[in-house]
Protein backbone atom coordinates (compact mmCIF):
# COMPACT_ATOMS: atom_id res chain seq x y z
CA UNK A 1 0.00 0.00 0.00
CA UNK A 2 1.49 3.34 -0.82
CA UNK A 3 1.73 5.61 1.84
CA UNK A 4 0.03 9.26 1.24
CA UNK A 5 2.47 11.73 2.24
CA UNK A 6 2.61 14.92 -0.12
CA UNK A 7 -0.43 16.43 -1.91
CA UNK A 8 -0.74 16.80 -5.38
CA UNK A 9 0.85 19.94 -7.40
CA UNK A 10 -2.72 21.29 -8.36
CA UNK A 11 -4.04 21.49 -4.62
CA UNK A 12 -0.47 22.82 -3.47
CA UNK A 13 -1.40 25.43 -6.17
CA UNK A 14 -5.01 26.02 -4.84
CA UNK A 15 -3.28 26.07 -1.25
CA UNK A 16 -1.46 28.74 -2.14
CA UNK A 17 -4.32 30.74 -3.82
CA UNK A 18 -6.10 30.57 -0.36
CA UNK A 19 -3.49 31.45 1.71
CA UNK A 20 -0.91 28.69 3.11
CA UNK A 21 2.62 29.58 3.42
CA UNK A 22 3.44 27.50 6.45
CA UNK A 23 6.75 26.50 6.10
CA UNK A 24 7.10 23.03 4.44
CA UNK A 25 10.16 20.34 3.51
CA UNK A 26 9.73 20.35 0.16
CA UNK A 27 7.93 22.28 -2.67
CA UNK A 28 7.27 21.89 -6.10
CA UNK A 29 8.82 23.45 -9.18
CA UNK A 30 8.11 23.62 -13.18
CA UNK A 31 11.50 23.26 -15.31
CA UNK A 32 11.39 24.38 -18.70
CA UNK A 33 7.89 24.01 -19.09
CA UNK A 34 8.16 20.46 -18.45
CA UNK A 35 6.20 18.11 -15.88
CA UNK A 36 6.31 19.51 -12.04
CA UNK A 37 8.78 17.73 -10.11
CA UNK A 38 8.96 17.40 -6.11
CA UNK A 39 11.88 18.03 -4.48
CA UNK A 40 13.50 18.96 -1.33
CA UNK A 41 13.14 22.84 -0.26
CA UNK A 42 15.41 25.07 -1.24
CA UNK A 43 15.77 29.32 -1.47
CA UNK A 44 14.27 30.98 -4.19
CA UNK A 45 13.65 28.12 -6.63
CA UNK A 46 10.12 27.08 -5.70
CA UNK A 47 6.88 27.69 -7.50
CA UNK A 48 4.86 26.69 -5.14
CA UNK A 49 5.23 24.83 -1.60
CA UNK A 50 4.36 21.31 -0.91
CA UNK A 51 2.68 20.42 2.01
CA UNK A 52 2.08 16.92 3.43
CA UNK A 53 -1.47 15.96 3.84
CA UNK A 54 -1.91 16.21 7.65
CA UNK A 55 0.24 19.77 7.35
CA UNK A 56 -2.77 21.20 4.88
CA UNK A 57 -5.68 19.31 7.10
CA UNK A 58 -4.40 21.14 10.43
CA UNK A 59 -4.20 24.13 8.28
CA UNK A 60 -8.00 23.71 7.12
CA UNK A 61 -8.91 23.24 10.66
CA UNK A 62 -6.70 25.70 12.58
CA UNK A 63 -7.20 28.40 10.58
CA UNK A 64 -10.66 28.32 8.70
CA UNK A 65 -12.37 25.74 10.96
CA UNK A 66 -12.50 22.89 8.16
CA UNK A 67 -12.24 19.49 8.95
CA UNK A 68 -11.84 16.73 6.39
CA UNK A 69 -12.26 13.29 7.04
CA UNK A 70 -13.20 9.88 5.23
CA UNK A 71 -15.92 7.97 5.13
CA UNK A 72 -15.48 4.37 5.27
CA UNK A 73 -18.36 2.38 2.85
CA UNK A 74 -18.79 -1.54 3.21
CA UNK A 75 -21.24 -3.17 1.02
CA UNK A 76 -21.25 -6.73 -0.23
CA UNK A 77 -17.69 -7.00 0.19
CA UNK A 78 -16.62 -3.61 -1.61
CA UNK A 79 -14.70 -0.72 0.17
CA UNK A 80 -15.29 2.86 -1.20
CA UNK A 81 -14.36 5.78 0.70
CA UNK A 82 -16.47 9.73 0.58
CA UNK A 83 -15.04 12.56 1.78
CA UNK A 84 -16.73 14.18 4.39
CA UNK A 85 -16.10 18.07 4.90
CA UNK A 86 -17.17 19.67 8.27
CA UNK A 87 -17.44 23.57 8.11
CA UNK A 88 -17.33 24.17 12.30
CA UNK A 89 -18.47 28.06 11.71
CA UNK A 90 -21.41 27.26 9.63
CA UNK A 91 -22.16 24.45 11.62
CA UNK A 92 -22.47 21.43 8.85
CA UNK A 93 -21.17 18.72 7.30
CA UNK A 94 -21.03 18.08 3.67
CA UNK A 95 -20.66 13.98 2.57
CA UNK A 96 -19.31 14.70 -1.21
CA UNK A 97 -21.53 12.48 -3.23
CA UNK A 98 -19.16 10.40 -5.10
CA UNK A 99 -17.33 7.54 -4.36
CA UNK A 100 -13.52 6.20 -4.53
CA UNK A 101 -12.08 2.92 -4.94
CA UNK A 102 -8.86 4.31 -2.88
CA UNK A 103 -8.38 6.27 0.32
CA UNK A 104 -5.62 8.42 -1.48
CA UNK A 105 -8.61 9.96 -4.48
CA UNK A 106 -10.85 10.30 -1.60
CA UNK A 107 -8.97 12.20 1.11
CA UNK A 108 -7.50 14.49 -2.01
CA UNK A 109 -10.67 15.76 -3.46
CA UNK A 110 -12.03 16.38 0.06
CA UNK A 111 -8.56 18.66 0.60
CA UNK A 112 -9.90 19.77 -3.27
CA UNK A 113 -13.41 20.84 -1.83
CA UNK A 114 -11.99 22.04 1.59
CA UNK A 115 -10.34 24.38 0.18
CA UNK A 116 -12.94 25.95 -2.63
CA UNK A 117 -15.04 26.36 0.60
CA UNK A 118 -12.19 29.24 1.88
CA UNK A 119 -13.46 32.87 -0.15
Amino acid sequence: MKRIKYVTVEIAELAKEKGFREPCDNAYRIIEHKPIYEFEQTEGNCSSLCPTVNQLKDWLLYNHFIYVEIHINIINDMVTYSPVITDINKRYSMLVDKKFTNYREAILQGLIDALKLIK
